[in-house]
């Protein structure tokens, strides 16, 4: 395993920065002397203005049904520099941020053999306590063969779990610890909801270049609640 150092070596210099992934958060600026204020933070990103003292109405929810939810497969993994088109990071992050493309066959309930796509904006600034992880998040969907998805918002740990050999790598295990929450999607899912885990694990063996190149599986696991 690498040590702190080595992580963040490889992190920086050898994936020039594209490994280096963590929990998906927004980055809150904290006023001198006090706390931010989420709320008005949330308002600034849907373009409003301060925070009202006015309770808005709380939209009606109807039951649903919750269910099991399962997606596994093997995935395609590609780094490149740049966020993912339309992330929040896109006109925050310029060249600090690096975009994890995922694609491959899964098998999903209620979706059976289907197609994962996601594309998750690694935060190359803020790191976790671990040195060779870095925060991620992104969407992603998963499309049946006669058209029906799911869209998840996905976010997590985002890890250089091992590199080999020592003391120059040629290979380097990559590895997601995430959580998804369920966005809808279409047909029967257009109002589904639902969250869960999401973990992700391969193999790159091509250091140089961009983008950088893995492939591996992933395990997709929690809920689902559709009409």
């Amino acid at each position: 395993m690498l040590q702190q150092s080595t992580g963040r070596k490889l992190c920086r210099s050898a994936l020039q920065g594209a490994l280096a992934l963590a929990t998906a958060v927004v980055v809150i600026a904290t006023p001198a002397g006090g706390h931010a204020d989420l709320i008005d933070e949330l308002h600034k990103m849907g373009g409003g203005g301060p925070a009202s003292t006015e309770q808005a109405p709380v939209p009606a929810v109807s039951a649903m049904p919750l269910g099991k939810f399962t997606a596994t497969g093997r995935i395609t993994e590609s780094i490149a520099t740049g966020a993912c088109a339309g992330s929040l990071e896109v006109s925050a992050c310029g060249t600090n941020c690096d975009a994890v493309s995922i694609t491959g066959p899964v098998s999903a309930t209620s979706l059976g053999n289907s197609t994962l796509t996601a594309c998750l904006t690694i935060t190359n600034l803020t790191s976790s306590i671990f040195s060779s992880c870095l925060n991620g998040f992104g969407t992603g969907t998963i499309t049946a063969h006669n058209g029906n998805s799911i869209t998840l918002a996905i976010g997590g740990l985002f890890c250089i779990g091992d590199a080999f050999p020592l003391p120059t790598p040629t290979t380097v295990i990559f590895v997601g610890t995430d959580s998804y929450s369920v966005e809808g999607g279409t047909g029967p899912f257009t109002t589904a909801l639902g969250s869960g885990t999401v973990a992700f694990s391969d193999v790159i063996t091509n250091l140089s270049g961009v983008p950088i190149i893995g492939a591996g599986q992933v395990t997709i696991a929690g809920t689902l609640a559709k009409k």
